[in-house]
């Protein structure tokens, strides 16, 4: 019997916690939760007769590019069973939750890999890295005085519009919807963890007025002297000086714990440390994107305001995917500060011909169109549309939520 793509039956929850257990070696709570972030009927699923022998799922996302918040589905939860591995099931599951997500207005796709050789394979490329990063509290300033702290629970629906507002304009950041806010408070739960609110009062309104502008969520971990290190879950604020009194707040631990560890990434976490040097990578991961809607993609984006950039676009599908609705000839017209993108006639001459996926990693900001060109990845470029290409695109991504 052939095995077969379809929803995933909210009956079989049992099985895809042990479907989860074969694949990352270990259960996964957050499969069979009644807060699971993503509802059964969302997630794609394949079935050898009764039994579940793989899942893949997609979080609505938001994420941000050249200014602008796009609608990204968030991959996460791709499983295999061990006796259907190398069948090519998990690309036909991914062939599936692409269709879904194109149809639910989804516009990027983005993901962490644990196999880069099968998402580059279907259309994904290396777009950013998230990491984990760890700072002396002793590098941390003392606080400034001007936010007051309070502790919350992890639900709090503070947490989520600080991050939110943290995340703003920040390239490659994403958006989570309610429902992941709600799974990440109860993995946060499970272990012992703190969430403190900073509220800051508002000098713009007659009547003093508190605002919450910055949160920590933190537990301690074992460290490498006698003392913990603070293990930070989430560290945000609204702005620059809000972000450097939640670094602040950590930091006053500074008789109790060593460092703190945090995936703030490190262009940001470089602005509130006195040596930006002393920032060890303990952990990282690459993120990888996916254009899903090409033209609702570029449409999507911000884009720089005086620049005027036409270019003709010859975009080759991935090896799994031959039918990839971004391939073919397309005009890419940047002005205003807005951009299009629409078919141009098949075989026009002077087009510049690039991988779906490197097309991904461009609108990413994530590498530069010379590298590509030096690469042979883009091909016809002449000086002049590197350069205008090196504008439209240019960005720094970083993704500090693991999803």
């Amino acid at each position: 019997m052939a095995v077969e793509i379809r929803t995933l039956d909210p009956d079989d929850l049992d099985q895809l916690a042990d479907l989860g257990a074969h694949s990352f070696g270990g259960p996964r709570p957050e499969m069979v939760l009644e807060q699971r972030p993503i509802p059964p009927e969302e997630a794609v699923a394949a079935y050898d007769g009764d039994r579940l022998v793989g899942h893949v799922a997609a979080h609505r996302f938001r994420q941000w590019f050249g200014g602008r918040a796009v609608p990204c589905g968030g991959v996460a939860g791709v499983m295999v069973m061990p006796d259907q591995r190398g069948s090519g099931l998990a690309a036909r599951m991914m062939a599936a939750m692409t269709e879904a997500m194109r149809e639910r207005g989804d516009v990027v796709s983005a993901l962490y890999p644990t196999t880069a050789s099968l998402y580059r394979s279907v259309g994904y490329e290396v777009a950013g890295w998230w990491g984990r990063r760890a700072v002396d509290v002793a590098e941390l300033a003392p606080p400034a005085g001007d936010v007051t702290w309070r502790r919350v629970e992890a639900g709090a629906p503070e947490v989520a519009a600080v991050y939110e507002r943290c995340a703003r304009g920040r390239d490659g950041w994403v958006v989570p919807t309610a429902p992941w806010w709600v799974s990440w408070a109860v993995g946060l739960d499970r272990g012992t963890n703190w969430v403190w609110i900073g509220d800051r009062e508002r000098t713009d309104t007659r009547m003093p007025v508190s605002e919450p502008v910055a949160v920590v969520a933190y537990g301690h971990a074992k460290g490498e002297r006698r003392l913990n290190d603070l293990d930070a879950q989430l560290i945000a604020g609204v702005d620059g000086p809000a972000l450097a009194e939640a670094l602040a707040f950590l930091g006053s631990n500074g008789t109790t714990a060593d460092r703190v560890r945090t995936t703030l990434p490190g262009p940001v976490l470089a602005r509130h440390v006195a040596q930006a040097s002393r920032l060890p990578t303990l952990e990282d991961w690459p993120w990888m994107l996916r254009l899903i809607d090409l033209p609702g993609a570029i449409a999507a984006r911000g884009w720089p305001a005086g620049l005027t950039l036409e270019v003709t676009l010859r975009v080759s599908a991935p090896a799994r995917v031959p039918d990839d609705p971004a391939a073919g000839d397309w005009t890419l017209r940047v002005a205003g500060g807005g951009a299009t993108c629409e078919p141009a006639p098949s075989g026009e001459s002077g087009a510049v011909e690039v991988a779906v996926g490197d097309l991904a990693a461009l609108y990413s900001g994530h590498l530069d169109p010379a590298a590509l060109v030096d690469e042979g990845r883009l091909r016809g470029a002449t000086p002049e549309v590197v350069s205008g290409l090196r504008a439209a695109f240019a960005g720094s991504p970083t993704l500090p939520i693991f999803f």
